[in-house]
């Protein structure tokens, strides 16, 4: 008995089921460790929570409400603002904080604003920016200006330079998550397509080798996929019972080829003699008739001989097509 157990075959079924589980396990370790290092970069603030713009906006409402002036050092860095003239506030912006599309947005969404804002209280929401949705709120101050606060949720820098100068982080992380998932998947799909192709071109080659009539040398086997095997044992009988056959076929001819053989050799003496016979009677002294039949006698046996050489000469064995 080998020192090693050869190794069974799995099933068609197990390897799926083994792939399945290779790439789910997989990826809830990619998954983990991406949540992981998301936590990890909240904890030593690196990143601020979603919700931090909402917090700092409602502590800047409530610094400002029921002031005479507005005073921007009240307002946290991360809350942007525009100082509007509560008479005519679509006339122009008085001062603010935002820049690119966050202006557009803000100004474009002042009278909706105005329209639900019934309080500082009341929170609006408007049209997005850059896939977020806007928030607003309102706080009207006794110079007879207007303050629209301007805050979205989403993950962001604790740094504002990092803020400003770097990628959205929301979506930067979520596409590194996708494409760390997308390699996982391609990485088990890979590894599992390699033992399949091996498995079929095992027995591509099995197929090739009995078409090409090559019924000798190693077994069909070695499968790892039970199915496959199953194939190639199959395959193993058929060429077994080829070779059986064609061997089988060959001693039949053989056989054939052997009577052919003596058949041609005992026609060949009597018929030398009766060849030799008739050269002799021929030198002799012969009347037109005799003569006539003596040379209708050489001219049979010449024949009967011509076609026994011939036929000797199929009863040789086509070495070629032995088995």
């Amino acid at each position: 008995m080998d020192a090693v157990k050869q190794r069974r075959p799995r099933t068609l079924w197990s390897l799926l089921l083994g792939y399945l589980f290779l790439t789910a396990g997989l990826c809830s370790v990619i998954v983990m460790v991406w949540w992981v290092g998301v936590t990890m970069l909240f904890r030593t603030e690196i990143l601020l929570p979603a919700y931090t713009m909402e917090q700092q906006t409602g502590q800047a409402v409530e610094a400002l409400t029921g002031a005479e002036h507005f005073a921007p050092e009240l307002v946290p860095p991360l809350v942007r603002w525009m100082l509007l003239d509560r008479a005519s506030p679509q006339a122009g912006v008085l001062d603010t904080n935002m820049t690119g599309p966050y202006r557009d947005a803000a100004y474009n969404s002042v009278e909706e604003v105005l329209l639900w804002a019934s309080s500082p209280q009341k929170t609006v929401q408007a049209r997005p920016v850059g896939g977020y949705g806007q928030y607003y709120r309102m706080v009207w101050l006794g110079d007879g200006t207007a303050c629209l606060f301007q805050f979205d949720y989403k993950v962001q820098y604790a740094d504002a330079a990092r803020q400003k100068s770097w990628p959205d982080f929301q979506y930067t992380c979520l596409v590194l998550l996708f494409l760390l998932l997308a390699a996982a998947v391609t990485l088990t799909t890979r590894r599992t397509g390699r033992m399949l192709k091996r498995e079929t071109d095992r027995l591509a080659a099995a197929c090739a080798r009995i078409a090409a009539h090559d019924l000798q040398g190693a077994h069909f086997d070695g499968a790892e996929i039970r199915e496959f095997d199953a194939a190639l044992t199959a395959m193993q009988t058929l060429r077994e019972s080829l070779s059986e056959s064609l061997q089988t076929q060959w001693q039949m001819e053989q056989q054939r080829a052997d009577r052919m053989t003596r058949l041609a050799h005992e026609l060949k003496n009597p018929l030398a003699i009766i060849q030799g016979n008739a050269e002799l009677l021929a030198e002799e002294s012969l009347t037109d008739s005799q003569r006539e039949k003596v040379e209708a006698i050489l001219r049979g046996s010449s024949r009967a001989l011509t076609a026994t050489a011939h036929l000797r000469k199929m009863g040789l064995p086509d070495v070629k097509n032995k088995p």
